[in-house]
């Protein structure tokens, strides 16, 4: 029964880096089609929403293919360039979906499904960081006047909005996973705990004659 448990796990656990590895690849090789199409859709969501975050609404991005551009409009309403964000900033994307592709035990309209709801997620993040990510570098440059309080919370809040940008493509596919994960660790647990029980159980041995 243990040796056939741990067939399975290893099974799965052989199969989820099997498909992330041909996953990631695939969709390593797509990575210079789908960018400029998610740029533009990240660039869309996040334009409106600068009016509900400043008060004179002054930034304006800007999809060019991959690249995403950010402006920043002057009292005579001319738009001088800012800052800009290279394709980098969606690489997450890729693994992600080759994660969530890759967990075995379901069937590939679930997969799709799980896939579909990961990226909505991972959209949402993205579209936090470029705004945060902007109005924090009005402060951090003066551009925005804060106290001195305020400017060291909002130091820690660029780190820790950093932090979350680069982590969260794992953490969703943790996420939107947890049973896999749940099962392949429990089955650790249970295997550690088998060995170290066998281990350490004391054998009777046969008592030999006394003289």
């Amino acid at each position: 029964m243990r040796i056939a448990r741990r067939r399975e796990r290893g099974s799965g656990l052989l199969s989820f880096f099997g498909w992330f590895l041909v996953s990631f690849i695939a969709l390593f090789a797509i990575w210079g089609y789908i960018t400029p199409v998610y740029n533009h859709m990240v660039a869309a969501a996040a334009s409106p929403l600068f009016n509900l975050v400043e008060q004179e609404n002054v930034s304006v991005v800007h999809a060019d293919g991959s690249r995403l551009s950010v402006g920043r409009r002057t009292d005579d309403g001319t738009i001088q360039p800012f800052l800009y964000f290279d394709p980098y900033i969606y690489f997450g994307i890729i693994p992600l979906i080759a994660l969530l592709i890759s967990v075995p035990g379901a069937g590939m309209l679930s997969r799709l499904r799980r896939t579909s709801i990961g990226i909505a997620i991972l959209f949402v993040v993205h579209v936090i960081y470029l705004i945060g990510s902007i109005e924090l570098t009005y402060v951090a440059v003066g551009l925005h006047a804060v106290g001195p309080t305020s400017k060291r919370l909002l130091d820690w809040a660029q780190i820790l909005l950093r932090i979350l940008w680069q982590v969260s493509p794992v953490l969703i596919a943790v996420m939107l996973s947890v049973g896999f994960w749940r099962d392949q660790l429990l089955a650790m647990r249970q295997t550690t705990g088998n060995s170290t029980q066998s281990k350490f159980t004391p054998t009777e041995g046969v008592e030999g004659e006394r003289p």
